[in-house]
């Protein structure tokens, strides 16, 4: 097995000779053409095959780069038009290495032997909503494309729950990932205050009136100017700053010593104006929701009853919910007369009167009450487009999304994997030991919990990266030895990393 181990580096040696040459030709046919991507795919490819063998520095690149890739797609429109291929391979970047870390954990594992992965109850169930989706890309009213590109929306990234705990094992690799989100959160957040004061640069502008998005100019400009940054229109934007300043925040206040934390708070200052002036109402609420749970979970003497807290904000929400369905209209009427544009932004323009439509459909009317769904990417727009604009299926939720898409199996297995994780969540954190990664633990928890909370105003696992971290803190709370309590539980847990 050791004499296996040494081999495959050097087979992939040897390999690195026409992966360079065929990289310098691809370079030297595009690069006047096309900089942006003759130097960024080789780049990456390059990477992979030493990748391979360094799959946590791989992995650490794959969320370094996630929230730069849309801009690279749109830097392409400096030089060139870019082609349907083109602009596909940029985006592509950050799934190839996220593909080539799931290979060489699944390599490594191989080799020294312990490719069995212990597969607990709440796993099951995900492992269940994952099958339910696969079956909602094929059983579908739409062409397979359809569903194959919603899969890769909110499917994909799954796989984080169970690769991230094989890489993020220590304390220290913890620390890491928290310090650097925070930083690329703050650089982001830069970008985004530029955008504010200076606008669009002339291949952004281009980037929205060309054609080359789905994004519309009404989507920017909502009474104000809204800046993206580096991101894919504003909503993924402000919530890449919200998860940014969380876990910033928790590395702060767990790790960095009082005296230490001017610059820390200096940064989280910058990322909450950006927030603001982005206007989503559901970030801002996401980061308001998110401090106050995990100031009430990690108060372990006042939190006896921690499901207690649960449904009595479950009930909270659910009552908003009908007061809005009651006197959502009377609202609107009265925000839209405001002439405020934040108050304009938050009841008005764009959303509420769409949720109110999906809201009213689910509780009025049985066709959203499929066993198995209408197919996996076919909610709201997709939907109208087939069946014409007086089809009232509609949804703004996530889990109108998944009642729609994936019928109420899918909506029973996902409520279903949701209860499970919280109450592995709940007994793990509770037994760490060491104030600081409790800290951190109970922070992680109620920023996956404020998004399924959030949920019900948006379908926030289908924008990335709200996704990938979402998958990704829900797996390291209930998988990996980071958060182990003890060495016998880190012994048990080997199953799940290594």
């Amino acid at each position: 097995m050791n004499t296996q181990a040494i081999q495959v580096p050097r087979r992939l040696e040897l390999l690195l000779i026409p992966i360079i040459l065929g990289a310098v030709v691809f370079v030297a046919l595009l690069g006047s053409r096309n900089p942006v991507l003759s130097i960024a795919l080789p780049g990456v490819l390059l990477w992979g095959l030493i990748g391979i063998l360094k799959p946590r520095v791989t992995f650490f690149l794959f969320l370094a780069l996630l929230p730069f890739v849309d801009f690279l797609k749109r830097l392409q429109l400096v030089f060139t038009n870019p082609s349907s291929l083109e602009w596909n391979l940029v985006l592509a970047l950050p799934d190839i290495l996220f593909l080539i870390t799931t290979t060489a954990v699944v390599l490594r594992r191989a080799l020294a032997g312990r490719l069995t992965v212990r597969v607990g109850k709440t796993d099951w169930w995900l492992l269940a909503f994952l099958v339910s989706m696969l079956v909602s890309v094929v059983h579908s009213a739409f062409p397979l494309v359809v569903g194959m590109s919603a899969f890769k929306l909110s499917g994909f990234y799954v796989l984080a729950y169970f690769l991230a705990p094989a890489l993020i094992t220590k304390e220290g690799h913890l620390r890491l990932l928290l310090k650097m989100t925070f930083m690329l959160s703050t650089a982001v957040a830069l970008y985004g205050l530029w955008q504010q004061a200076f606008g669009m640069t002339s291949f952004e502008e281009r980037w929205l009136i060309g054609g080359y998005t789905g994004l519309s100019a009404e989507t920017i400009i909502y009474f104000a100017f809204r800046p993206f940054s580096t991101l894919n229109g504003p909503q993924a934007y402000a919530y890449y700053l919200a998860i940014g300043l969380i876990l910033g925040l928790a590395y702060v206040r767990s790790f960095v010593p009082r005296n230490n934390r001017g610059l820390w708070y200096v940064g989280a200052f910058i990322i909450m104006i950006a927030l603001g002036l982005s206007l989503t109402r559901s970030a801002i609420l996401f980061v308001v929701l998110t401090w106050a749970l995990a100031k009430a979970f990690s108060t372990e003497r006042r939190l006896r009853h921690p499901v207690r807290l649960a449904l009595l904000l479950a009930f909270s929400v659910v009552s908003l919910v009908l007061v809005l369905l009651r006197f959502g209209d009377v609202i609107q009427s009265m925000a839209l007369s405001s002439g405020v544009p934040f108050v304009q932004r938050a009841f008005v323009v764009g959303t509420l009167g769409d949720r109110l439509m999906g809201w009213r459909g689910v509780i009025t009317n049985p066709a959203y009450w499929t066993l198995l769904g209408y197919g996996l990417g076919t909610t709201n727009f997709t939907l109208m487009h087939k069946y014409g604009s007086s089809f009232d299926l509609f949804s703004h939720d996530e889990y109108s999304d998944i009642l729609l898409e994936q019928g109420v199996i899918g909506v029973f297995l996902f409520i279903g994997f949701v209860v499970l994780w919280m109450r592995d969540v709940y007994r793990r954190i509770h037994l760490v030991e060491g104030r600081s990664l409790k800290l951190v633990g109970w922070s992680l928890f109620a920023l996956c919990f404020s998004i399924l909370v959030i949920g019900l105003l948006g379908s926030n696992l289908k924008v990335s990266p709200i996704n990938v971290y979402f998958w990704l803190m829900a797996g390291l709370l209930v998988r990996s030895t980071a958060f182990a309590s003890s060495r016998k539980d880190r012994r048990r847990n080997l199953g799940y990393a290594h």
